[in-house]
Formats: structure tokens, C-alpha cells, sequence
């Protein structure tokens, strides 16, 4: 008979006949400040720059007629936000870490409602409207992506995977909401009229959930006021403790974050790879366009399942390797779909799979990142790797079809990718065990997890990714 299981740790009992249940019940305890700031988050991913890229299919083709131009060249100025923008979430993160999020999503936030209304102003100039797709990007950037992981991370310390699979949800949510309208949009105001009107609705809906909605837990903020006192205050006064984690630097030495970022990235590359050419790369394989377009719904829904379900699997893991199944779906996806030849059911299983992929990876990237270096600079740590990872994602489909253009079918490429997931399967599972950490006080005090030698010096602790497996968690 399973004993029932008591958390004093949440700042009340909570008691269960199942770990699971327990897990599930004490998400209640977390305060309203913690919901209300979910909340916010989910309104600013949906709002992003990533939440709208679904309007660049409705775009593309009133511009390229509008000034001329050809609809290669166009799709390639709605390209170099995705490949130039995330640049800036690295010092993105650094301000966040040490101003705040209300302080960064704020400002950042009318700069991007002001930045999406200029679009409507552009004129044939290619350069102009490259220049302010990328600075409108670059500040939504900011206001969204190097802001709610660390908000998240802050109020959810024993449930981040749910909170990161939620955020990954509004997104793709958001998406499906918004692209209908869009569509609308752009068939009856026209583009410039809608690119107004999603300025608006940046202005009248994402900054008023940020100012009444965003925070950060208590501790998170003394933390922060401490840290100014010390850089006002004489220098022989002692500094204050830093928040539980490592520096950028400490971080970005280390394998595993190099291992981490390298991982995702290709997995996340494998499945968009066959995800923006699926036309063309699985009607060489026998499917039709009817198919094609029921397989990316299917692909889109797992990956809905994917991202809540890495979520809760992760939160309840001891080890890293719980994100193996995630991650090797999409080296089993491609292998089935290289394989697949017009039979229907190969076409959905393979695409699901890659959904799962594709979904899960937003939530284990930042999970992995908070489990290993701590939150004391986990907005640059996220940033940098969220950039890097980002880059890989515009840069691989586009050699994808580079291979394709030069070979005449995309079989090679899709041999590529699957070595290069192979890859990402074995990295997995060279992850390091988690490090050492104090016991979690729970949703109340909102403490996060201490990684090993958090409070001793940078090249200490970070060590507490690589260090040997005696000083490891079991």
C-alpha cells in the first residue's frame, strides 16, 4: 500500500495518496502574484515577434505586389529578424537580472507597439523595411522572450516545466487564434491598415497585463536591492549573497551548457527543417498537398502535447535523461518519414513525432539551463543560448534546401538530419546528473534550487555541472 505523502515544504501540508497527486495539488499553493504573472507572460509570448510570425504567410504576398518585388526577396526581409534580432537577448537577460522584469518588459514593450506600427509606414525601399523589422523584432524580443523565462523560473521553483510548457502553449494557441484574424485582416484593411491594428493591440492588451499583472517574488526583488545598495554603498562593505546560480561566464565554459544548446538547437532544426519545406519534400515522396496539410496539424497538436507533457515529466525527474524520449522522436520521426513512401499513416506517425520534438524543446531548454546554473544570471544564460539556438534555426532549413537545390532531392538532406539528431540523442544522454542542490522551500518562499557551490566563487561552482558523480544528486 503507497504510504500518503506530506509537503511541509509549500508552506502548508499538502497530503496525497500518489506523488503525482501531491505534485499536482501543491501547484494551488503558489499565490496569486505567481498566476497573475503567468498570466502576463502568456500575454506577451502570444503578442511577440514569434507569437505573430504567423502573419508573415499573409504578408508576404500583398508587399511583394505593392513595391514589386519578388516574393523570395520579401520572405527573405521577414527572415533576418529571426537570423540578426535575437542577438540582443543576451543583454536582454543582463537587464533583467539587474533591473527587473516590470522595469525591461515596460519600456521594451511600447518600443515594439511603436516599432510594428512603423511597418506601415515603410516605403519601396527594401533596406527600410529590413531595418525596421529587425529593430521592431529586436525590442519584442526583449519585452517577451528575455522576460518570461526568468519570471517563470522565479515563481515556479518546483514546477518550471509546467510553467514553460503553459508559455509554450499560448504560443502556439495565440498562433492558431491569430492567424484567421490576420488573414482577415490582410484581405479586407490591407497590411498596412493591420499592422496598425496589431500595434494596438500591443499597446491596449500586452502593457496593461505587464503593468498590472507582472512581478517578481520578494526575495527575487531584495536580492536585486540588495546588489545596488553594495554598488552605491563603500567599498568595504561586504556584499550581499547572490541569488542561488553561476555567472554567464562560469555557465557558458562548461560542456554541458555547450552541450545543451548545440542539442537543441539540431533538434529543434530537424523538425522546422521538414516543417517549412514539407511540401515540396513530402510531395517528392509520394503525399499530397490534402495530406501534407493534415500531417502539420497533426504535427502542430503533438506538439501542444509535447511541451505540457516534457513539462511535468521533467519537474518530476531525478535525472536529465527524462528529456530522451522528447528529444530522440524527431530522430525516429525522420527515419519513418525517410522511409515513407505514400503510405498515409507513416506520414502522421513520423509528424507527430516531430511535434513532440518541436513542442517539448521550448520547455526543456530553459528547464535544463535553470536546473544546472541556477537563476543569479539565468536571463543572460537563457538569453545567449536562446540566440544561438535561434540562429541554428533559421541557418539549417535554409542549407536543407540548399542540399535539395544542388542534389535534386531532399534525401540527402534528410540523411543529414538524421545524423545530425543521432547526435543530439547521444549528447542527451552524456548529460552530467543534476547538481547537488538544498532542500526546495517551496511555492511560498519561492526559493529556487541551489545548484553545487553556488556560493562559492564563479570558477567554482561552475563546476556543478561537470563535477565528478561522487559530488553528484543520485
Amino acid at each position: 500500500m503507497v504510504q500518503p505523502e506530506t509537503d511541509h515544504s509549500a508552506g502548508g501540508t499538502v497530503t496525497a495518496a500518489h506523488p503525482g497527486a501531491a505534485y499536482l495539488t501543491a501547484l494551488r499553493l503558489y499565490p496569486a502574484q505567481a498566476w497573475k504573472a503567468a498570466i502576463a507572460c502568456a500575454i506577451a509570448i502570444t503578442f511577440s515577434p514569434a507569437g505573430l510570425s504567423v502573419t508573415t504567410t499573409f504578408a508576404i504576398g500583398p508587399l511583394s505586389r505593392d513595391f514589386g518585388w519578388s516574393r523570395s526577396a520579401t520572405l527573405t526581409l521577414f527572415t533576418l529578424p529571426l537570423l540578426i534580432a535575437p542577438i540582443v537577448l543576451p543583454f536582454g537577460g543582463r537587464w533583467v537580472d539587474r533591473w527587473g522584469a516590470r522595469a525591461v518588459a515596460l519600456p521594451s514593450t511600447v518600443l515594439y507597439a511603436v516599432g510594428t506600427a512603423a511597418i506601415s509606414m515603410v516605403g519601396r525601399s527594401q533596406a527600410q523595411l529590413g531595418l525596421v523589422l529587425v529593430v521592431s523584432s529586436a525590442v519584442g524580443y526583449v519585452a517577451s522572450l528575455a522576460v518570461v523565462f526568468k519570471v517563470i523560473s522565479s515563481w515556479f521553483p518546483r514546477h518550471r516545466g509546467v510553467g514553460f510548457g503553459m508559455i509554450g502553449v499560448a504560443t502556439s494557441l495565440g498562433g492558431t487564434i491569430l492567424s484567421p484574424i490576420c488573414d482577415l485582416l490582410f484581405r479586407t484593411m490591407g497590411w498596412r491598415d493591420t499592422y496598425l491594428v496589431l500595434a494596438l493591440c500591443v499597446l491596449v492588451i500586452a502593457l496593461p497585463a505587464q503593468v498590472f499583472l507582472l512581478s517578481e517574488p520578494a526575495d527575487v526583488r531584495q536580492s536585486r536591492r540588495d546588489r545596488s545598495a553594495t554598488r552605491q554603498a563603500p567599498h568595504d562593505t561586504p556584499p550581499p549573497p547572490p541569488l542561488p546560480g553561476v555567472s554567464l561566464w562560469a555557465a557558458v565554459r562548461t560542456r554541458t551548457w555547450l552541450s545543451i544548446v548545440v542539442l537543441l538547437g539540431l533538434a529543434a532544426a530537424g523538425a522546422m527543417s521538414v516543417r517549412l519545406n514539407a511540401v515540396a519534400l513530402l510531395g517528392e515522396r509520394g503525399y499530397t498537398e490534402t495530406q501534407v496539410s493534415l500531417a502539420l496539424s497533426t504535427m502542430f497538436f503533438a506538439s501542444i502535447v509535447g511541451q505540457l507533457l516534457a513539462g511535468v515529466v521533467l519537474d518530476r525527474a531525478r535525472t536529465p535523461r527524462a528529456c530522451l524520449p522528447f528529444l530522440g522522436s524527431v530522430l525516429v520521426g525522420l527515419v519513418i518519414l525517410t522511409a515513407s513512401h505514400g503510405t498515409v499513416w507513416t506520414l502522421f506517425v513520423g509528424m507527430a513525432l516531430l511535434g513532440v520534438t518541436m513542442g517539448s524543446e521550448s520547455t526543456i531548454g530553459p528547464f535544463l539551463l535553470g536546473r544546472y546554473f541556477g537563476l543569479r544570471a539565468f536571463g543572460q544564460i537563457q538569453g545567449l543560448a536562446l540566440a544561438l539556438d535561434m540562429l541554428m534555426l533559421g541557418a539549417i532549413p535554409v542549407v536543407v534546401q540548399a542540399v535539395k537545390d544542388q542534389s535534386g532531392s531532399y534525401t540527402p538532406a534528410l540523411f543529414g538530419l538524421i545524423g545530425a539528431c543521432a547526435l543530439v540523442v547521444v549528447m542527451a544522454a552524456l548529460l552530467p546528473r543534476y547538481p547537488i542542490r538544498v532542500p526546495d522551500p517551496g511555492p511560498q518562499s519561492h526559493g529556487p534550487e541551489t545548484p553545487h557551490g553556488a556560493e562559492a566563487s564563479d570558477a567554482e561552482a561552475s563546476q556543478g555541472a561537470e563535477a565528478p558523480d561522487a559530488a553528484r544528486q543520485p
